[in-house]
């Protein structure tokens, strides 16, 4: 793993490391248990010196798999973002539910909600998002053609990750997980 200079290593930064690293793992086909598995015992061990990464502790040491519904926190700090959508991804069986589970957490839904839903989209597949879902997404040429592009720059990759949701009050992220072949 290509890692960043720890010199850079604030709360915000690392939990973005984290989820990059993590989607990598699962683009890669990784089983979740393993890239959640590598990942965590990577950054545990990488950034074990960073003062400030104390705060992620539950992540990199698994603990956030055990903790009831009730204990995670869906504000829009980042540390209690990412472990939601940790959780999310640990306690359901499908994208839908992933998702639902993250937005019903209360808090900081879009965000909890999206982080989620992007990595149920490479864990669970395009296909796996619900249809009613898809159709009712605003700007989703944008989002096609942004995804078409991808594809041709990475000619020959089975699946691409693309990016991109506006509305006219946020800017969300999703990564979503899509088979071109099949579109």
């Amino acid at each position: 793993m290509e890692i960043i200079g720890r010199s850079l290593a604030h709360g915000r930064i690392i939990a973005c490391h984290f989820l990059v690293e993590f989607a990598i793992k699962l683009l890669k086909n990784d089983a979740v248990d393993n890239a959640y598995e590598e990942t965590r015992r990577t950054f545990s061990v990488y950034y074990r010196d960073v003062e400030e990464a104390e705060c992620f502790l539950r992540i990199f040491d698994g603990m956030i798999l055990n903790v009831p519904v009730n204990e995670i926190k869906s504000s829009g700090y980042v540390v209690d973002t990412l472990a939601a959508a940790i959780w999310c991804i640990f306690h359901t069986k499908t994208y839908k539910d992933a998702v639902l589970t993250a937005v019903n957490l209360g808090g900081d839904t879009d965000t909890i909600g999206a982080i989620t839903g992007g990595l149920a989209g490479i864990i669970y597949g395009y296909k796996a998002i619900p249809q009613k879902w898809e159709e009712d997404l605003e700007n989703k040429e944008l989002l096609y053609y942004a995804a078409d592009q991808l594809q041709v720059m990475g000619e020959g990759a089975k699946r691409n990750v693309f990016c991109m949701y506006t509305s006219k009050q946020n800017f969300f992220v999703q990564l979503f997980s899509k088979f071109w072949k099949n579109r």
